[in-house]
């Protein structure tokens, strides 16, 4: 199952987020890498940062680089 992204998005962390392709409004998240939604608040990316963190440390590492 593929992700869905037609929102653009200035920040880093959208590098490792798209959209389901039923979520026509784009209103949940999942996550490139384990394929989990991550619910967020209007435009705010904290949680997308802290499951990054939490649960793909690695990758949070290649995050932090590129800010």
């Amino acid at each position: 199952v593929g992700s869905l992204f037609l929102r653009i998005k200035s920040s880093v962390v959208w590098n490792w987020y798209g959209f389901a392709a039923t979520d026509i409004k784009q209103e949940t998240p999942r996550c490139n890498l384990c394929l989990k939604p991550v619910a967020i608040k209007g435009s705010s990316t904290t949680n997308l940062f802290q499951h990054l963190k939490q649960r793909h440390q690695a990758e949070h590492g290649k995050r932090q680089s590129l800010r």
